[in-house]
């Protein structure tokens, strides 16, 4: 028989208590926490050992679940694909209520910036990944303000190497800054120099100039590789003081690696409307940006008239262009598209409507090489005898082509017959509009083969004028772009058969 003592039970936890809490009185006594103001303005530490012991506290304070990259960057995608697509969900919307929307997913994304260097990584990704530009004055400033610092170089608008400004709140020179939203920008180093460590290297500086004309650093200014946070970007701050006329500004191995994880991030590049005339340097900041976008997919310039080939070609040295768009943009030739065709062998999406220089020489180059073209617009109000049925039939028969533009282009119903043929189930959307030459042959061939066409534009192809087989595509629910004499006519067919047909125009 086991008899205990519970007098003695109790005494011994009562004990056992009085020990843990001894041994944590030590423990914390030979490790003071780190909130403790008064360990932060020791004598004994350092600048240093006060940002390394502040960092520990902010980890500490933090969920280990936010401090997870792949969570992080779960997150702000959340956040800017979220309010995005819910607001523009709608199939109504404009351009100018889709570059609306962006707007305000940016500013929602803006906030994340702001919390720690890994948020701002990831949210800075994310806002990085579609950029969209349109022909306002704000938009124009904002994609020089991107473009200098997507290449690391000054504003184009303004000559910043002469000059630096001071802060009056962080008491940091201007590509130092930390208190401004210009700071978040790729091309301001995030480094932690205050004021006074500034003004101390550049007495160095002065006092420093070797014979040569070269200034030497001091021992205590070389940064160590067993001790990272003394590590100071010198190569940034000896770039502004001294008289190199390149823009470009030396990086050091962290910021580069920062940057080039931006230039990474890049997908999708879109500007509307812009023109040299109003809006200067644009596109000489387009031109180097595409040096950079190393992963750009999609390149989309639509009206805007003084893009030229040299505007467009550093974009395709990378060869990840699967869209691209150049609606609008008239001065764009033949010599460019045969570069598109030899450096994007994955492209999906060609638009070059109204580039009247654009040829069968061109596109033939494009059914050749790139197989997987699904989405093509080569329609045009004048020039329409370059694309004809020699392009547009190798088109057909080697790539994978399911959308297709061909307004006003000089085809015949043996270019039709042969998309009918080849594309048949496959071909989705067709645009003939003001092709004139089409007949009813076309027609029939595109109601007896094409049995998943969803939109079919013969605007002003006055002699198609079979309205049994356009009032077969009707009952298909297709999509029909007829003009006002068109229309006439098959509602006169429709009264003297008897029938009702709904023709309805796809949305624009």
């Amino acid at each position: 028989m086991i008899f205990i003592d519970s007098a003695n039970t109790n005494n011994r936890n009562t004990a056992t208590r009085l020990n843990n809490n001894s041994n944590q009185d030590i423990l914390l006594h030979q490790f003071p926490t780190i909130s403790n103001n008064s360990i932060f303005s020791h004598p004994d530490f350092s600048t240093t050992d006060r940002e390394s012991l502040q960092q520990q506290q902010q980890q500490r304070r933090t969920h280990l679940a936010l401090r997870l990259p792949e969570i992080v960057a779960i997150i702000t995608k959340y956040i800017y694909l979220s309010y995005g697509y819910t607001n523009s969900s709608s199939s109504s919307s404009s351009n100018k209520d889709i570059s609306n929307v962006s707007r305000k997913a940016l500013n929602q994304l803006y906030q994340c910036l702001f919390v720690n260097r890994l948020w701002q990584d990831c949210a800075a990704r994310a806002m990085y990944r579609d950029l969209y530009f349109n022909e306002h004055k704000a938009d124009h400033d904002t994609f020089i303000k991107f473009s200098s610092a997507f290449i690391d170089a000054p504003d184009l608008q303004q000559n910043q190497s002469s000059t630096l400004s001071l802060c009056r709140q962080c008491k940091l020179y201007n590509r130092h800054c930390t208190c401004t939203p210009a700071s978040l920008a790729v091309a301001n180093p995030l480094d932690n120099i205050n004021y006074g460590r500034q003004q101390q290297y550049q007495q160095y500086q002065r006092k420093s100039l070797s014979p040569s004309g070269t200034r030497s650093l001091p021992s205590k200014y070389i940064s160590s590789q067993n001790n990272k946070n003394e590590k100071l970007d010198y190569l940034s701050i000896s770039s502004l003081h001294t008289n190199n006329n390149s823009n470009l500004v030396p990086l050091d191995d962290e910021r580069l690696q920062r940057l080039n994880l931006y230039r990474r991030t890049l997908r999708t590049l879109t500007l509307r409307k812009m023109k040299e005339d109003t809006l200067p340097n644009v596109f000489q900041s387009l031109q180097q940006v595409g040096k950079h976008a190393s992963r750009l997919e999609r390149l989309e310039l639509y009206i805007c008239d003084s893009i030229t080939d040299a505007c467009v070609y550093p974009f395709l040295t990378h060869g990840t262009l699967t869209h691209l768009t150049l609606a609008g943009c008239y001065n764009i030739s033949d010599a460019l598209i045969h570069q598109v065709a030899r450096s994007c062998p994955s492209l999906i999406l060609l638009d070059v409507r109204a580039c009247g220089n654009v040829s069968d020489s061109s596109i033939i180059q494009i059914a050749l090489n790139c197989p997987k073209l699904r989405h093509l617009n080569v329609g045009r109000v004048r020039e329409q005898e370059r694309i004809s049925t020699a392009s547009i039939g190798l088109i057909a028969q080697r790539t994978d082509i399911s959308v297709l533009g061909l307004a006003g282009c000089d085809i015949t119903d043996e270019c039709m017959l042969l998309l009918a043929h080849h594309r048949n189930k496959s071909l989705e959307r067709i645009s003939v509009n003001n092709c004139r030459r089409l007949t009813n042959k076309s027609l029939h061939a595109f109601v007896e083969k094409c049995l998943n066409l969803a939109v079919f534009e013969m605007k002003e192809c006055h002699l198609v004028n079979d309205w049994a087989s356009v009032a077969e595509m009707v009952k298909r629910k297709v999509l029909l772009t007829l003009c006002e004499q068109q229309n006439r006519d098959c509602v006169d067919w429709a009264k003297k058969h008897g029938r009702t047909l709904d023709v309805r125009a796809p949305l624009k």
